[in-house]
């Protein structure tokens, strides 16, 4: 089975890494879409539209397909990326898929938890000293992830900042993403989700703030 996990907004590829010692047995393929992880940067912040993400994620399928000789892959999509999953339907992709997974995302979306989401994206300037500062700070802002060991905080960390220069970490996001736009209101995908035409499976997390 070729499965294609697409992380939420800001999470990178490396944080599935341990996907098998958890007893998938598939072959997993993960994506740092551009702007995120070790993925380039558009010089313009008008660039980063959903559409764009949609088109890149489009040619990354065809790419598996084409190398493993199989008609569709497997989808699971984290928040964004599930976002993303459905964008791939509704912009005439949707017969790359097999099945797919939305998690902690769906028709409706909350505004108090875009809100909160975009509060992280809009953090533009945030660095660290070090990787002990980095960690307290993911500790601090993803508790959402749920309870993970120390050396897991520590993976995280590694993953998500990069050194600027001698004496600073900064995120592995280009701070031109938050410039997609402001969430005034909760948000309707019911015509994106529509477009969906195979089987479906929704997770909601306990304590989430986003899926309605």
């Amino acid at each position: 089975m070729h499965l294609l996990w697409k992380q939420w907004y800001q999470r990178r590829v490396r944080g599935i890494d341990d996907a098998h010692k958890r007893g998938i047995d598939c072959r997993i393929y993960a994506v740092d879409l551009i702007g995120r992880g070790n993925s380039d940067w558009f010089d313009h912040p008008e660039d980063y539209k959903p559409e764009a993400f949609v088109r890149h994620l489009a040619v990354f399928i065809e790419v598996i397909r084409t190398q493993n000789k199989v008609e569709k892959v497997n989808y699971i999509g984290t928040s964004f990326g599930g976002m993303i999953g459905m964008g791939l339907f509704y912009g005439g992709f949707g017969s790359l898929i097999n099945k797919i997974i939305l998690n902690d995302v769906g028709a409706t979306l909350e505004h108090g938890g875009l809100s909160r989401v975009e509060g992280k994206l809009s953090r533009k300037d945030v660095t660290f000293s070090g990787l002990d500062e980095a960690e307290q700070f993911f500790r601090e802002s993803r508790k959402g992830l749920g309870t993970l060991s120390d050396d897991e905080w520590k993976f995280v960390t590694k993953c998500s900042v990069k050194k600027e220069n001698d004496c600073q970490y900064c995120m592995k996001t280009d701070p031109k993403l938050h410039a997609m736009g402001e969430h005034k209101q909760s948000k309707s995908l019911w015509d994106f989700y529509a477009r969906i035409d195979c089987p479906v499976l929704i997770i909601h997390g306990e304590n989430s703030d986003i899926l309605f």
